[in-house]
C-alpha cells in the first residue's frame, strides 16, 4: 500500500511518544515513503515472533479472575507489554481488567494500545475514572489523547474539554485532517464551557 505524504508523516509520528522532528516536514514525498517503508521493515524485524508470545500470554490471562489480575498486572507487567497482550484479549474482558487498574497505569498503557480499544475502555469507566485517565494521558501525550478522542464518544469529549490541561492541544502540530477536526471540536467544547 502506497502512503501519501501526510499518511507517512502520521505513521512516523505514531512510532514515538515524542513530537515528530520538524526536519521530517522538509523531506520530499518519495524520500519520506522510503523512510516509512524502511521503518516498517525495522519494526517487523524487531517484533517477529513476539505476537505469538503475547497471544499465548493473553490466552492464559483470559482464565484468571480479574481480582487476581489487578494486583499482578500493576506490579509485574509494564504498560507497553500490557498493551501488546491486550490486542489479543476481548474488549469486554479488557474493560473489567482496566477498571481495577490505576488511572496512571491505564494512561501509560493507552500510549501503546490501539486508540479504538483505549476509547472503548474509557467508555466503560465512570466519569471520575475517565477524567483521571484522560488527565494523565493528556499530560503524557497530547497527540495520543487526540488519537484516542477520535474514537471516543461525546461524553469523553466533554470530559476532555473540561480538563485544566486542555490547552496542551493548542500548539500541537497535526498531519491528519481527522485529528485536526477532533482537536477543533474539543477546543470548541472547551471554549463553550468557559462562556
Amino acid at each position: 500500500m502506497k502512503l501519501d505524504r501526510n499518511q507517512s508523516l502520521q505513521f512516523l509520528a505514531d512510532q514515538s511518544p515524542h513530537e515528530l522532528p520538524k526536519a521530517f516536514e522538509t523531506i520530499d514525498a518519495e524520500t519520506l515513503r522510503i523512510i516509512t517503508r524502511y521503518t516498517q521493515e525495522v519494526i517487523a524485524h524487531h517484533t517477529a515472533g513476539l505476537d505469538k508470545l503475547f497471544a499465548s500470554a493473553a490466552e492464559i490471562i483470559r482464565f484468571i479472575p480479574n481480582l487476581f489480575l489487578h494486583g499482578f498486572i500493576a506490579r509485574h507487567i509494564e504498560p507497553p507489554v500490557a498493551a501488546r497482550m491486550a490486542a489479543h484479549i476481548p474488549i469486554s474482558q479488557l474493560k473489567g481488567i482496566a477498571s481495577g487498574l490505576s488511572a496512571e497505569y491505564n494512561a501509560q498503557t493507552a500510549l501503546y494500545l490501539d486508540p479504538g480499544s483505549s476509547a472503548a475502555i474509557l467508555a466503560a469507566f465512570r466519569d471520575t475514572k475517565t477524567r483521571a485517565v484522560l488527565s494523565q494521558l493528556l499530560q503524557l501525550s497530547p497527540l495520543r489523547t487526540l488519537e484516542v478522542a477520535q474514537y471516543a464518544g461525546q461524553r469523553e469529549h466533554q470530559i476532555l474539554a473540561s480538563l485544566p490541561a486542555i490547552n496542551f492541544l493548542n500548539d500541537l502540530p497535526l498531519h491528519s485532517d481527522k485529528l485536526k477536526q477532533v482537536k477543533t471540536d474539543i477546543m470548541r467544547l472547551a471554549e463553550s464551557r468557559q462562556e
